[in-house]
């Protein structure tokens, strides 16, 4: 009767013979599957089988050439505001011939001993940032003199960011193993694109100093995939580690996101078992080879990793709280630069919360204060009551993260995973939440980590919003095809917006005018950038000696000064400009308090000892200078006495083996 059928259906004759050959060889592929081919399998089974897409490999191509060409693009080209390329901010310490260990004159011992600014790690004025992978970067990768090597270190930047987007958005498939391939290509490429689009991630590529934030970003997300090799996880660890000193705070995220993964591909395997042929697997054999639910045999299957970074974790921290370098020295946190940082009580949690919850919003393509690369005093003012309408800001995020986490609990245990790994990376914001005591105010390199939650959670919802994962889908296919062609424009339109944003902020990092101009819209009543661009002005900086314009750089030192009084680094500046007025007796007082103050003292005093040798040396006027010499001499003696009586004063109040900063330099 089977026969018969067969041959009705093929409208040809066929023998019993070979009807039965063709049987068998449907029952061969089934128990050998991985021998037979793919022609074969779809002929004998009459059933199509998915074939592999060339998409799988030409969109992820396309999109890491993309990321690529949106920062390589603004470094490469010469537009209205990048008329003068150059070293920018902390670029200028990092490619200086002074930094001994950038340019290779210092010994791989010292570069391990020494901070990223080149002081050694004991020294009361070293910031304690420890990057010695990162200064080895830095010392090797300089092209060898085929390009200039400021242009080299950026380009190294980009290709570092583009291959760590490229892993975000591998990643995204691993923790979304369930999805059919060409949602599983758009949500890859969807991924890659919003993280390499986000606009917080232009401090840490377009400024090559700012290398060691993508390089612990690509040590962490590395560690984060299960299947790569134990020794792998150990290298990756330890080159976290030794590129940033945040690489501490993403060890969570890195634990809470192989699980996740680990998790989801235990349970879809089981759940691909569930549903194998016929399904009729033994119960046990299933048990045999799943002895545990999910989770734990996710966790039980992880534990040999979970150990091995736990322990280079531990063992970071006791090393640096040995050798006392966990914490930056009071000294040298200023309110220029972190206005909040005297706080206490709840002046410091009102203010603190306002400034945790801007990182937040920034990393949701959010930003309530505007782009700058500087955010210190006074471009955020003081919250100084509850009533502060900003306060409205954190107390919305602690309602809609309540309301995620109610709802994530109640669906389940994979949702719950799932919230908490992205929890994990939004937690490598803890460094700006007021508890621990560092530099750092606000700052969009801060929240380059916490964007891998965004993408990977971006990507998944986008897709699922063009492929029409929803019950209410429309019916004719034509109808389809629209709402599909209009998704797709959508996109593409914000995606455009945000490239040609990043490409405009990254083209503002290309010198120091357009990046101080840019943060003087943003933040027109901050101290430091009205001092940094008077500087430029002032003709100090000789990449800037052609725009020299001595009233011009007055009214903005004048103004820093107005707004922050007890900025003393406007001193050393006002004074070079009063100098080049010939108003010396000015100057000389601005001398004066320029070398009493601690954080520009080195210049002001080498500057100081030339000026007066030269003036007292004059026959016609030297004995008057030489007066006015022992009179500031004398002020200056005061300072340090008052200082040592401050300073004696401030270590009968610490503990024990707190270090403070010391006069003796001074």
């Amino acid at each position: 009767q089977a026969l018969a059928t067969l041959n009705i259906k093929n409208g040809r004759q066929t023998s019993t013979r070979n009807y039965f050959v063709r049987v068998q060889k449907v029952i061969n592929i089934r128990k050998a599957p991985r021998h037979i081919s793919r022609g074969v399998k779809e002929k004998m089974t009459g059933k199509r089988l998915p074939r592999p897409s060339s998409l799988a490999v030409i969109v992820p191509l396309v999109t890491h050439i993309l990321c690529i060409l949106l920062y390589a693009l603004p470094i490469t080209r010469t537009n209205e505001l990048v008329t003068n390329p150059g070293a920018v901010l902390d670029e200028l310490h990092i490619i200086s011939d002074d930094n001994r260990d950038v340019k290779g004159t210092s010994t791989i011992k010292d570069v391990f001993r020494n901070d990223y600014w080149g002081r050694p790690m004991t020294s009361s004025s070293s910031h304690k940032s420890w990057r010695p992978f990162t200064v080895l970067t830095f010392r090797y990768l300089t092209g060898g003199g085929l390009m200039p090597r400021l242009f080299c270190h950026r380009m190294v930047n980009i290709i570092i960011h583009a291959a760590v987007a490229e892993l975000v958005s591998i990643t995204s498939t691993q923790i979304f193993p369930w999805l059919p391939p060409n949602q599983t290509i758009l949500m890859r490429a969807l991924t890659k694109l919003i993280f390499a689009l986000h606009p917080t991630h232009v401090e840490a590529v377009a400024n090559a100093a700012n290398r060691h934030v993508i390089l612990s970003v690509l040590s962490s997300v590395i560690m984060a995939d299960p299947s790569v090799s134990m020794l792998l996880v150990m290298i990756m660890c330890a080159v976290g580690f030794l590129s940033s000193e945040t690489a501490i705070f993403q060890m969570p995220a890195v634990l809470l996101t192989m699980t996740a993964i680990q998790y989801n591909r235990c349970s879809n395997k089981e759940k691909k078992e569930d549903n194998g042929s016929n399904g009729e697997k033994k119960k046990d054999q299933k048990e045999e080879e799943m002895p545990w639910p999910p989770l734990q045999h996710a966790i039980v299957s992880l534990l040999p990793r979970y150990f091995a970074i736990i322990l280079f974790s531990a063992s970071y921290l006791i090393g640096r709280f040995y050798f006392d370098t966990l914490s930056i020295p009071d000294g040298l946190i200023r309110p220029a630069e972190n206005p909040f940082f005297l706080f206490t009580g709840g002046e410091r949690i009102l203010n603190y919360s306002y400034v945790l919850s801007v990182h937040v919003c920034k990393s949701f393509f959010l930003d309530p204060v505007g782009f700058s690369h500087e955010y210190g005093f006074d471009c955020i003012e003081e919250i100084t009551g509850p009533s502060d309408i900003r306060l409205l800001l954190p107390q919305m995020l602690a309602v809609i993260t309540l309301v995620i986490v109610v709802k994530c609990f109640a669906n389940g245990q994979r949702t719950t995973l799932l919230l908490l790994m992205g929890l994990s990376w939004f937690a490598t914001l803890f460094p700006v939440s007021g508890i621990l005591k560092v530099g750092t105010f606000i700052a969009d390199r801060m929240v380059v980590p916490s964007t891998f939650t965004v993408s990977i959670f971006g990507g998944r919802i986008l897709s699922a919003w063009i492929m029409g994962e929803s019950i209410n889908q429309p019916a004719s296919i034509n109808t389809r095809r629209v709402f599909l062609t209009v998704k797709v424009v959508v996109v593409m339109v914000i995606f455009s917006f945000f490239w040609l944003k990043v490409d405009q902020r990254s083209s503002e990092w290309m010198n120091s005018f357009s990046l101080i101009q840019s943060s003087l819209k943003t933040c027109p009543r901050s101290a430091k950038s009205n001092l940094e661009m008077g500087k430029l002005y002032s003709g100090t900086v000789n990449a800037y000696a052609h725009m020299v314009d001595l009233p011009k750089s007055m009214s903005y030192l004048e103004k820093a000064e107005e707004i922050d009084p007890n900025y003393c680094d406007v001193n050393k500046e006002i004074a070079t400009v009063l100098f080049q007025q010939g108003d010396y007796l000015n100057f000389e007082e601005r001398l004066t308090n320029a070398v009493m103050c601690p954080f520009g003292m080195q210049g002001a005093l080498d500057l100081w000892q030339r000026y007066w040798q030269a003036v007292t040396a004059d026959p016609r006027g030297g004995l008057q200078a030489r007066e006015r010499m022992q009179k500031y001499e004398k002020v200056i003696a005061d300072a340090i006495k008052q200082a040592q009586k401050e300073e004696e004063e401030a270590r009968k109040k610490k503990p024990s083996g707190f270090v403070v900063g010391t006069v003796d330099e001074f």
